[in-house]
């Protein structure tokens, strides 16, 4: 660019000044455009583009920077909108001692309820991608029901022998089998007839377990059986679940199923 024009008349102490154009690579909008301009700062250079730039928008470098040949500048069109979202408020567990109850066992005292609240964001997009997720207000729609559970304390149970310590204690559903085929499916004379899965020979306070919960070769005791160990598994004993040996058949007829407690003894 020449000032004064070339057509200017020349005249004692004219000044002529020459501005060189520079190139300039200018992104916005998905488009990039290469250009040749006199203009030296970048604001200057995007007015002479047309480019109109918001106050939320990123101008990269900043409006007053100065140009060089070469240079790029970027606008990162940047926008602001708000967005509600309901959300779930997970209850706690509130857990509480019950010094007469068993260690191991626990009981439901008022059930817990998830809550519901409405949260609004403040999103910030730029160049149509989502960058920032800003949460502005909280409003309960549904307030959360937290579950209290008690749990038992008690380490010892009273037995014929007196008191003996105990790890755990569970509630079971107890069943009783003998060595039967009607039981085991095997007669006498079977290789495996009257021997457990742990490879010992059934006798009374022999029980099977599930050893998911009950390892093979714990001591037990027995509500209303007594001391037994855990050396048998069977294909129904599953979860929180126990099969008595009694020796005859009549025997496991009489005892049914029942809900019993279950120790497993230190």
């Amino acid at each position: 660019m020449v000032e004064p024009e070339v057509s200017t008349a020349l005249k004692d102490e004219l000044v002529i000044r020459i501005t060189r154009a520079i190139s300039v690579r200018v992104t916005a909008d998905g488009k990039t455009v290469d250009m040749l301009t006199t203009k030296r700062t970048v604001k200057d250079v995007l007015a002479q583009a047309g480019i109109a730039v918001s106050p939320l928008d990123k101008v990269i470098p900043a409006g007053e920077n100065h140009l060089s040949s070469g240079d790029e500048i970027k606008i990162i069109r940047v926008t602001e909108g708000f967005e509600k979202q309901k959300v779930k408020i997970p209850y706690r567990i509130i857990k509480k001692e019950n010094n007469a109850m068993e260690k191991g066992l626990s009981r439901v005292l008022s059930k817990g309820k998830d809550g519901l609240k409405e949260v609004t964001y403040k999103v910030t997009f730029e160049d149509g991608r989502e960058v920032e997720r800003q949460a502005t207000e909280e409003k309960i729609i549904t307030p959360v029901q937290n579950e209290t559970v008690e749990f038992g304390t008690i380490t010892t149970v009273a037995t014929a022998r007196g008191e003996v310590r105990f790890k755990k204690a569970f509630r079971m559903l107890a069943t009783a089998y003998c060595a039967c085929k009607k039981c085991t499916n095997k007669e006498p004379g079977h290789p495996q007839y009257g021997i457990t899965y742990s490879g010992i020979p059934v006798r009374p306070g022999i029980v099977a377990v599930d050893p998911r919960v009950i390892p093979l070769g714990s001591r037990l005791y027995v509500e209303g059986y007594g001391f037994a160990l855990a050396a048998d598994i069977g294909g129904a004993i599953k979860g929180n679940r126990i099969d008595l040996y009694y020796p005859t058949h009549g025997e496991t007829e009489r005892y049914g199923a029942r809900r019993i407690k279950v120790y497993l003894l230190e």
